[in-house]
């Protein structure tokens, strides 16, 4: 029992069922003047109901149902955990498969590979390379079990089922 008197006449008050939480409350409606026990016990009961326990505000009524709302697509922000879709190897030693991804920047610069149309003077077929602005996509720190790599990838959306390699995509929600 507490040394406290204060504590002790709370705690009478109450009849020891209503915690820590019940001893608040009597200690706040005395200090706004109420003293009667029963008016105390009164108060606390509509407060915190005849188990001790908050009472619950009453649930407002649901708004009318309307025509479904499309839900908002996630934007891309540094942070943000997605997943990129890793090439593979050729043979399919290893395939393709989705790695853990951490977004480092949004938006950047991509390179794009194109054939060009002449051949270099040792019969090699020349590529241009060029890099383009795309505004959602981002420079990933990619989470591998042998390691972390950078890398700089457009997002993408599933085509036929399936998330291109070398691309970002939001994890499926589960």
């Amino acid at each position: 029992m507490s040394a406290d008197p204060r504590v002790r006449e709370a705690l009478e008050v109450l009849g020891g069922t209503y915690g820590p939480l019940g001893v608040a409350l009597v200690f706040a409606l005395a200090a706004a003047g109420v003293d009667d026990k029963q008016v105390l016990r009164d108060q606390l009961q509509a407060v915190l109901g005849a188990e001790g326990q908050p009472q619950q505000p009453a649930r407002p009524p649901d708004v009318a149902a309307g025509p479904p709302v499309p839900p908002v697509p996630p934007v891309p922000s540094v942070g943000r955990v997605v997943h990129y879709v890793s090439y593979g190897t050729p043979a399919g030693e290893f395939p393709s498969v989705c790695r853990a991804a951490t977004i480092a920047e949004v938006g950047a610069w991509v390179p794009e590979v194109r054939r060009a149309p002449f051949v270099a003077e040792d019969n090699t077929r020349l590529r241009e390379v060029v890099e383009q602005w795309h505004g959602d996509a981002c420079a990933l720190v990619v989470l591998n079990p042998a390691g972390v790599f950078h890398t700089t990838v457009k997002h993408h959306e599933q085509v036929d089922g399936r998330h291109l390699p070398g691309t970002w995509h939001w994890p499926e929600r589960v």
